[in-house]
């Protein structure tokens, strides 16, 4: 069965947010903030690619590349493969994405795990409305 979850890291500011939301909604992990990648690959004008928003808003993919996280445990994890979009207004994790990557996830009660290989967590948060919380900084 296919769950739509959502999960957000971090603060919002008045125009971008700087949250990371996870969900299965999405076909790639999102991000609108350049300098937040660490390295950067430019999409040449021919590949790059538009987004429908859930308005029905294009946004264009520019780059893709990976971003560095750190955790509520001081740990930093490396997200691959996210594209920026500059007019996207949240960051978002693909967590499809990382299923096929070998991660897992377990919701119940209230609270979300991501579990990695080797069956360590390396993710949770708690539910506070519609949304999981999750306890990090970035």
């Amino acid at each position: 069965m296919k769950i739509d979850l959502v999960l957000t890291i971090g603060q919002q500011t008045q125009q971008h947010s700087k949250q990371w939301v996870l969900g299965s909604s999405y076909f790639s992990h999102m991000c609108p903030y350049k300098y937040w990648f660490e390295t950067y690959e430019k999409k040449s004008s021919g590949t790059s690619g538009n987004v429908l928003m859930g308005n029905d808003a294009p946004c264009t993919s520019v780059g893709i590349d990976s971003i560095q996280i750190k955790m509520h445990d001081g740990v930093v994890r490396n997200l691959t493969e996210v594209c920026n979009i500059p007019k996207l207004k949240k960051n978002l994790v693909y967590v499809d994405a990382m299923d096929s990557k070998g991660f897992s996830y377990w919701v119940e009660g209230g609270v979300i795990q991501i579990i990695g290989k080797g069956k360590v967590m390396v993710m949770q948060g708690t539910k506070q409305g519609n949304l999981y919380i999750f306890r990090g900084p970035l």
